[in-house]
């Protein structure tokens, strides 16, 4: 996932609409350089001219689902580049899929978010922000105020069931 501030990206007028466009390119390697899958991606921020300023303050977000061998280490080659302005960006970083053991409980990484949605069904293709049913926009930053919603989701792994109902019976307790 990577998440962009609206006022760092060039807006053109095209027929009464702002519209910044990106393109995004990425490249997914192993450790010893095999390729294991690219992509290539526009996005385009657009905003009615009433809107355009409040546009600015907002954030864009972008998200590939690429389903990794977690026996593995990985290389993510980034490029971004501001089709309006011709800024480019480039970023690598590491990928560790994280192990899960298939006997015991486990727990995914903790996502934090400001939007959460339940689908009414699961998509047949992969879609930014889906996993299973449920729609969830990860908050990068991680940053939020009172004023904004606040959602925790996290999938467990391995959830015994209880023998009496045949469901699956968790207690959970956080602290904020």
């Amino acid at each position: 996932s990577i998440e962009l501030q609206n006022k760092d990206l060039t807006f053109k007028l095209e027929n009464g609409v702002h519209n910044a466009r990106l393109a995004v390119y990425g490249i997914i390697t192993s450790i010893t350089n095999r390729v294991i899958t690219e992509f290539d991606d526009d996005i385009v921020a657009s905003y009615q001219s009433e809107n355009f300023q409040q546009g600015l303050l907002a954030r864009s977000i972008y998200q590939k689902i690429v389903p990794l061998d977690k026996k593995m280490r990985y290389k993510l080659d980034l490029v971004i580049k501001d089709q309006n302005s011709g800024h480019m960006g480039v970023e690598r970083r590491a990928i560790v899929p994280p192990i899960y053991d298939e006997k015991k409980l486990s727990l995914s990484s903790l996502i934090m978010s400001d939007y959460v949605h339940q689908l009414p069904e699961i998509p047949r293709d992969n879609e930014m922000f889906v996993l299973g049913d449920i729609k969830i926009r990860p908050s990068l930053s991680k940053v939020f105020t009172a004023d904004k919603p606040l959602a925790v989701y996290v999938q467990l792994y391995n959830v015994g069931l209880d023998q009496s109902t045949f469901a699956p019976a968790l207690g959970i307790s956080y602290r904020i």
